[in-house]
C-alpha cells in the first residue's frame, strides 16, 4: 500500500478511505499523508467495520484513539473515523 501511495498518484489524491476489521492504525500514516505531495488531500477516513456478532467499539472512543495517532491529519482537519457495522438482510433468493 505504501509503494501505491508513494508513487504519482499522491499528486492529485483528494482523499483516501482505509477500512479495518479491528482497532489498527498506523501512525506512520500521519507522516505521509502529512507530506508537501498530499497538500491537496482533503479527507482521509478511517473505518472500522464489524459485524453485529462481533465487538463494536464506541464511535467516540475509536475517534478519540485516532486523533491522539495522527495529530498532524487532525489538525488539519482533513482526519475522519466511522463505525460501519454490516447487517446481513435477508431477500427472498436466501430461501
Amino acid at each position: 500500500m505504501r509503494r501505491i501511495l508513494e508513487s504519482n498518484v499522491s499528486k492529485n489524491l483528494r482523499e483516501v478511505s482505509i477500512i479495518v476489521d479491528q482497532p489498527y492504525y498506523n501512525q506512520n500514516l500521519n507522516e505521509l499523508f502529512s507530506n508537501k505531495k498530499y497538500e491537496k488531500l482533503h479527507h482521509v477516513n478511517f473505518v472500522f467495520r464489524t459485524r453485529p456478532d462481533r465487538a463494536i467499539p464506541d464511535a467516540t472512543r475509536w475517534s478519540t484513539l485516532l486523533k491522539a495517532a495522527m495529530p498532524k491529519l487532525d489538525g488539519r482537519g482533513i482526519l475522519r473515523t466511522h463505525v460501519d457495522v454490516h447487517l446481513r438482510l435477508f431477500n427472498e433468493d436466501d430461501f
